[in-house]
């Protein structure tokens, strides 16, 4: 049997998290740590972008009512598996526990977001959904425009082993956010 390659002297190996926990924000890119990958992706498209500001939009007053603040580009870390997805919006009271300048604790924020992009499917619908419940995160919102069926899915009641309930409208429904949100969302914008 061949003997396996050695790394050489000046080789450093450097764990994901360790790398994370490191780096300096970079202008444009977002940077999150996965299940132990390292996910870096570039500017969200403009439809995208249009998505979490109807999103904010529609949030905008209850937030304004109960002193919450509705945050772009802020991780969330789950404590359980130390994984740091950063949403397309966070909605957190003021105050929420932080774990650094960058990050919120997830059982500290009321709401996460996410926009599902051309690659991000498998993390928005798959591995986030199932980090958030870990972390104990109330309300999740997947806004899928790349599904067959586009389509707002709320997740909510999380458990370690995922959420209990979900409820999906196409775009052009209606889908409401409980309490201590209770309001209606419109989603007829984001057929445009």
């Amino acid at each position: 049997m061949a003997a396996l390659p050695q790394p050489a002297e000046d080789t450093v190996s450097v764990l994901p998290e360790d790398l994370y926990e490191t780096m300096e924000p970079i202008e444009g890119i977002r940077v999150e740590l996965l299940g132990g990958r390292l996910v870096m992706s570039p500017p969200p498209a403009v439809r995208h972008n249009q998505a979490v500001w109807w999103l904010v939009r529609a949030l905008f007053d209850v937030a304004e009512r109960n002193g919450w603040a509705l945050l772009q580009t802020t991780a969330v870390h789950i404590q359980p598996t130390r994984d740091r997805p950063q949403p397309d919006l966070v909605v957190a009271p003021r105050g929420a526990p932080q774990y650094d300048d960058h990050e919120l604790y997830a059982q500290g924020v009321l709401l996460v977001a996410e926009v599902v992009s051309p690659s991000s499917g498998h993390d928005d619908r798959e591995f986030k959904r199932d980090a958030y419940a870990r972390g104990g995160v109330p309300l999740y919102l997947l806004i899928d425009p790349q599904a067959a069926e586009r389509s707002v899915t709320l997740f909510r009641d999380p458990r370690p082993d995922g959420y209990r309930s979900s409820t999906r409208a196409p775009f052009g429904d209606e889908i409401a956010l409980p309490e201590p949100f209770g309001i209606v969302l419109d989603t007829a914008d984001l057929t445009t």
